[in-house]
């Protein structure tokens, strides 16, 4: 179960699959979904759909903010349709339940059969999610400490996504937690020759004023000529996009392309020499971060360019795969694409070819089948 999009939100994708293997497996997600025993919506968010969406947004804040003041943070998770979704699935009486999100704990342990086991990836640290936004920790800060005190100890399993995340969850809440990297299906890539004074860069998924995608535009104003960036970006918010688009139409080395399908991102990553991702640490878990777009960049063969951010440097520099700028400051990551030459992104692009061979989604099923076979002989 997840709260989002399954086909196109890779880690719940590759999960659902390794899980698929130990017998009939249902889906509950944002989408229905072809390929599994059965498919399962979740309810929509807020009152029922009918109401404009603004109206809809203050009557989710008001109602969570109702609950989150009086402590009453299981009253703010169990819904009427929640627990009538409950009912039914209670019924198909679940040995294993897998849990990518978690505010769907209560909903795991509610449907799990009496000796089943609860599995929870734990793809962020919850605690402090989004703690840069005062709305965020006014509404969710104190329920997710909740469940995270309540339900965390109870998982037969919990994985995460970093090292850094791995340590936190384990200083604060005390529990053993498996690191599962977010590894990419393996592609066989040929790396390409980098072409002087045609040097390619790319940033691909979501962006947001959180990750500050504009700091990445901004800094291509300070690069050499003969360095291009293309956001290849998914925006949510629309005055965010906006602006985006106004710098970027100011920036002549910069573009905002359209998102390509799931199966062809790493393809079209492949067009390009280098992959690059400069996110401030306004949170834990953006400073703490290793995302689906490190190891996609990896398959596709491209160099990387990251920020000091501890998990991604120190897996960039282990593994020779690109370069690490000094700070998060427009000129430090100027100066760090200006650094490189041709002859050192090639080499980048070679370590790329032989990470990509241990960090990919085959490996990392062998792994989670293992922990799953252990989990369910218990």
């Amino acid at each position: 179960m997840a709260d989002s999009k399954i086909s196109s939100d890779p880690r719940p994708r590759r999960m659902a699959q390794w899980v698929g293997s130990f017998g009939p497996t249902d889906i509950l997600c944002d989408e229905k979904l072809e390929g599994f025993n059965e498919s399962f919506l979740l309810p929509e968010k807020g009152t029922s759909g009918v109401l404009m969406n603004s109206l809809g947004r203050a009557y989710r804040i008001a109602r969570h903010l109702y609950f989150t003041s009086t402590k009453r943070f299981s009253r703010s998770l169990w819904t009427s349709s929640m627990v009538s979704l409950a009912r039914g699935l209670t019924e198909r009486e679940y040995e294993l339940v897998v849990s990518h999100d978690l505010h769907l704990l209560p909903l795991a342990f509610a449907i799990v059969k009496p000796g089943g086991k609860v599995i929870f990836d734990a793809r962020e640290y919850y605690p402090d999610q989004v703690s840069n936004s005062t709305l965020w920790r006014l509404l969710f800060g104190a329920r997710n400490r909740w469940l995270c005190r309540e339900y965390l100890s109870k998982c037969a399993l919990v994985l995460t996504v970093s090292p850094g995340l791995q340590k936190r969850y384990k200083d604060e809440y005390g529990i053993e937690v498996e690191l599962v990297l977010s590894s990419a299906d393996f592609h066989s890539i040929v790396p390409t020759k980098t072409k002087r004074n045609n040097v390619r860069l790319i940033y691909h998924g979501l962006a947001n004023k959180h990750r500050a995608t504009e700091r990445m535009v901004e800094a291509m104003a300070y690069v050499d000529p003969g360095y291009s960036l293309d956001l290849m970006v998914k925006v949510s918010d629309a005055s965010y996009e906006r602006k985006l688009r106004r710098l970027c139409a100011r920036t002549s080395n910069v573009r905002i392309l359209e998102p390509v399908a799931f199966d062809e991102i790493i393809p079209t990553l492949a067009q390009y020499d280098i992959g690059i991702f400069i996110v401030p640490p306004v949170n834990f878990n953006l400073e703490y971060c290793m995302p689906n777009k490190l190891f996609e960049f990896l398959q596709a063969r491209l160099g990387v360019i990251v920020g000091p951010s501890p998990d991604m440097a120190d897996f960039v520099q282990k593994h020779g795969v690109g370069v690490v700028s000094d700070s998060f400051e427009l000129e430090a990551v100027a100066n760090t694409i200006n650094g490189l030459t041709t002859q050192e992104i090639d080499i980048c692009k070679k370590n790329a070819e032989m990470a990509a061979a241990k960090y990919n989604s085959d490996e990392t099923s062998v792994q989670v089948k293992r922990l799953i076979a252990e989990l369910v002989a218990r």
